[in-house]
């Protein structure tokens, strides 16, 4: 390698279960089995069949299909290491910036170098190759450093001391070729020396030797010595970029070089052959190349993890960092324990079996978007997924490829997609915001919008009803389409806490749960007997996201900003919450496997709870969250004024914005109520602070 970046070094956590109840998570920084990171420097092969990864976070082993992390690295352990070395005597060294040189046995013994040691003077570990003589030279900052059993030799041939060594390479003739930001450098015995010719290169990144030539892979192109002479090739010469990252010989005598947002690319024939996304390579920013005993390339990828070619030829990726994206919206249970999730971030897989994830993005996975907001499974196991900023994807789990539906004549409307399901028919139903409802047959969009009838463009989501009806979530209510028609159930005409709806689920009763903005309705649609529940009455003073049902009769609710609760078949609530080891505070969606274990959605990845029941008999065995909370605000929301009752007397009430600016400070009176004037108050979201609680209030015009 290659080439310069200041990397830090980051934690690396692995599965683990949080206080009181067992919860399991799965984050960008938690994999339980997996490359621990999408930011991979460098790759070796051991000779054992074992690929070693340095990434930033630590180093990685594949084997068996399998990553494991590195361990008995002391000091070094989920440090950023940045070049690997195999030796001849089956020894792995490993470059680690500011923590200096370690090296690791056959046997697994560690020996350590660094400047608080005396082997190094640089401080800033970056390359280290063999010689003949079996001696070690180091990059190391502004120093090359020779290591020959006791003997330490520190060389500082650059006049800026500002200067950082990146890559050796040793030719046929013994001459040491050194690189850094400034140009190249060599050594033929007694002194280093400068390549006057290395002016022009740039940046050096890599260099490699092959019989008698010297290869450099630079910041203008790349530069060819032949033993006599040096040349350079270009853009001009085919080459897909100038600004090379690594340059490498395959087993067949092949060039391959490695650029920065271009793929890779090797020589045939005189031509270069560029590898890129229409080849199926989707890593564009590429650090290392090494090649299996097979001959097959595999590649250290900026942000893409590894990618390798396949026994067909293909190209597959290990992606790190299990979770592509904390932010978690939707999730799609299978069985065997496997799931898709969905994130803001891109898609990601996990398989249960090899405990491993694989996550998509527009980069490395061909998505039309990042920010995906819903998943659906349909009957051919086709994966749906919304995407809101772009449209939607879809994937053939045979053909193992997207295939991705964008806006346009004849296709999406817009591309804020917020659902996507599919019938029996294999019609896919699609909610915009903005856009209105479109469904995709015989490989054509068709939209409906307000001038079909539709009360309104900005949709938010979409449920089948048991009658073959079609429940839309919006910004003007919850609206039924069947039969061709729509009807909406609003605020004014069927006392919905709300008319912005942001979802829509059906109990096992036929009951209809209506998540809003301001609280949830229950209601029974034959009788149109409602229920609703929000900040008025003690229960939620923030948005409702979703209604999970258990086998029990139980109901867990997800909700923005306020968490996760319990809604037993009793009508109880509970809070769920750090007592219970759960400690997010934004929950999009929570569902249940064939095993009732419970799967939650949430702004710090997914959270698992193996045995819900035992959670559901703690809670119901201590007092009541939410119905003993006498506290009451309303109206809410509220225009003119709101008041508040079943304070403490006297208590002090703050009402503030979202990011804690004090708007107004106030004291109860000595039953512990309060008027509150909202003059000069912009409609908005705030927060009424009374004592250690803080109540979301709504302020409408």
């Amino acid at each position: 390698m290659k080439r310069l970046f200041l990397i830090t070094a980051a934690l690396v956590a692995s599965l683990f279960t949080l206080q009181a109840q067992t919860w399991v998570r799965f984050g960008t920084d938690n994999t339980s089995s997996g490359l621990p990171s999408d930011e991979v420097y460098d790759l070796e092969f051991d000779g054992q069949g074992t690929l070693w990864a340095a990434t930033n976070k630590g180093v990685a082993l594949l084997k068996g299909g399998v990553w494991t992390m590195l361990q008995g690295m002391q000091a070094l352990e989920g440090k950023a290491a940045n070049q690997l070395f195999l030796d001849k005597n089956k020894n792995m060294w490993l470059a680690a910036n500011e923590e200096g040189l370690a090296m690791r046995s056959p046997q697994g013994e560690w020996t350590f170098y660094t400047t608080e040691s005396g082997d190094l003077e640089g401080g800033f570990t970056q390359d280290i190759l063999e010689d003949e003589k079996g001696g070690y030279w180091v990059a190391d900052g502004a120093t090359l450093t020779y290591i020959k059993g006791a003997e330490r030799t520190h060389y500082h041939p650059a006049s800026n001391p500002f200067t950082t060594f990146t890559t050796l390479a040793i030719d046929k003739a013994g001459k040491v070729w050194a690189g850094c930001e400034s140009g190249v450098y060599y050594f033929e015995g007694t002194e280093w020396k400068v390549l006057e010719e290395s002016n022009t290169f740039g940046s050096i990144q890599d260099i490699t030797t092959r019989e008698g030539d010297v290869w450099i892979a630079s910041q203008n192109g790349l530069q060819h010595f032949d033993g006599t002479r040096w040349s350079t090739q270009t853009t001009e010469n085919g080459l897909p970029d100038n600004f090379l990252t690594t340059v490498m010989f395959d087993a067949k005598g092949r060039l391959w070089v490695g650029t920065d947002g271009f793929g890779v690319c090797h020589q045939e024939g005189g031509k270069w052959l560029l590898i890129g996304e229409n080849e199926g390579l989707h890593a564009k920013d590429i650090f290392d190349i090494t090649f299996s005993s097979e001959g097959k390339a595999h590649l250290a990828t900026h942000k893409t993890g590894v990618a390798y070619q396949t026994e067909s030829n293909t190209w597959a990726l290990y992606s790190g960092d299990g979770l592509v994206g904390n932010v978690c919206k939707d999730i799609v249970l299978s069985n065997g324990g496997n799931f898709w999730v969905a994130t803001t971030s891109g898609i990601s897989h996990y398989d249960a079996t090899g405990k491993k994830w694989k996550s998509f993005t527009q980069a490395n996975g061909g998505l039309i978007g990042l920010n995906t907001r819903r998943l659906y499974l349909d009957a051919k196991e086709q994966l749906w997924a919304a995407f809101y900023d772009g449209g939607v994807s879809v994937y053939n789990p045979t053909m193992e490829m997207w295939t991705n539906h964008g806006v346009g004549e004849g296709k999406l409307p817009v591309g804020t997609v917020t659902d996507v399901w599919v019938d029996a028919e294999g019609i896919a139903w699609v909610t915009t915001f903005s856009g209105g409802l479109a469904k995709y047959a015989n490989n054509k969009w068709e939209t409906i919008k307000q001038e079909q009838g539709l009360p309104t463009n900005s949709l938010l989501g979409i449920t089948p009803g048991a009658d073959g009806s079609l429940w839309l979530s919006s910004v003007a209510g919850a609206i039924q389409y069947k039969g061709g028609k729509f009807t909406a159930l609003t605020k004014s005409e069927h006392k919905l806490p709300d008319d912005n709806v942001r979802n829509i689920l059906f109990a096992s009763d036929g009951s209809m749960y209506i998540c809003t903005n301001t609280g949830l309705q229950v209601r029974n649609l034959t009788t149109n007997e409602y229920t609703n529940y929000g900040a008025s009455n003690g229960f939620i003073s923030g948005y409702v996201n979703h209604v999970a049902f258990d086998a029990k009769g139980n109901r867990w609710i997800s909700c923005w900003t306020e968490g996760f609760y319990l809604m037993t078949k009793e009508g109880v609530f509970y809070k769920i919450g750090t007592t219970e080891g759960f400690t997010p505070t934004d929950v999009y969606m929570a569902r249940f496997n064939e095993k009732g274990e419970l799967y939650v959605c949430t702004n710090d990845g997914i959270f698992i709870l193996k045995n819900p029941d035992s959670l559901v008999q703690k809670l119901t065995s201590t007092a009541a969250t939410l119905p003993s909370h006498s506290l009451i605000v309303a109206p809410n929301p509220a225009s003119s004024y709101t008041e508040l009752q079943g304070a403490n007397a006297s208590e002090e009430v703050r009402l503030t914005t979202l990011d804690g600016v004090l708007l107004r400070k106030i004291q109860c009176d000595a039953q512990g109520s309060l008027r509150i004037g909202l003059e000069g108050i912009t409609p908005g979201t705030y927060v009424l602070v009374v004592g250690s609680k803080a109540y979301r209030l709504l302020v409408s015009e």
